[in-house]
């Protein structure tokens, strides 16, 4: 699936979705753990966490 299409089945709203992962995803270190991706898959976003997600 694509992100959006991955987004919309787990009743996100792609726009935020992709918004939030453009502006926190460059933010993590060079080689970040699957712990720390884990937190911005589809199904672990919401609206309340993704103002909520504090990045060194």
């Amino acid at each position: 699936m694509t992100l959006i299409e991955s987004a919309k089945a787990n009743h996100v709203d792609p726009r935020d979705y992709i918004t939030h992962l453009l502006e926190k995803i460059p933010q993590l270190p060079e080689f970040p753990k699957k712990e720390d991706l884990e937190a911005y898959l589809p199904w672990n976003f919401s609206r309340a966490l993704a103002t909520a997600i504090e990045l060194p």
